[in-house]
């Protein structure tokens, strides 16, 4: 009686030994990509809440005023109200002596604020005229940024829908993008 393996057999296991480690490389490697993809979404998810946060925040005390707040499908500008020191020595206050409301954007009457996307950043925008006194990014990797007034009309707009979606791939040069999209309405206040 022979003692050891046959060449077949010996053929047989190590193909089945390769088959196998294949298989838990291909298991590994999938459960790897998912695991990317979910810490990616994650990301994506908390930046576009901050952005929908933030722009939340600035459009409640917005005024629904006509001329004051301006929608177009990817970006929003419109003005709060601003707390202006010009009866001393009462205290500061934002009615002026007729009580109507000083209407701007970081504390100067007649500046804008402005919401948009640039080079893939929500980014704030501070405006006096044409000219930008200030930005600040609020989200990265901000793929559409879309606002609708809610009821659509220019001469009362009281509600806005804001949807931002931002996009980025799970791992450099991969062709997997992870997606987050947002939803919310904000009423304006004033």
């Amino acid at each position: 009686m022979k003692k050891g393996y046959s060449l077949l057999e010996v053929l047989i296991v190590a193909g089945l030994i390769v088959v196998v480690t294949a298989l838990l490389l291909n298991m590994s490697n999938t459960f790897n990509l998912s695991w990317d993809v979910q810490n990616v979404k994650m990301e994506l998810d908390q930046q576009a809440r901050r952005g929908i946060d933030e722009m939340i925040r600035d459009l409640y005390e917005a005024t629904s005023t006509s001329g004051q707040t301006t929608v177009t499908a990817n970006s929003v500008n419109f003005r709060v109200p601003v707390v202006v020191d010009d009866n001393f020595p009462n205290p500061p206050d934002i009615y002026d002596a007729s009580g109507n409301i000083y209407w701007g954007a970081d504390g100067v009457v007649g500046n804008n604020i402005s919401y948009r996307v640039n080079s893939g950043q929500l980014v704030r925008e501070v405006i006096s005229g044409t000219s930008i006194i200030s930005s600040r990014v609020y989200a990265n990797n901000v793929t559409n940024l879309a606002f609708t007034q809610q009821p659509p009309s220019p001469q009362f707009p009281r509600a806005i829908a804001i949807n931002i979606t931002c996009q980025k791939p799970v791992r450099r040069g991969s062709l997997t993008l992870a997606n987050s999209t947002m939803q919310s309405q904000v009423t304006l206040r004033n």
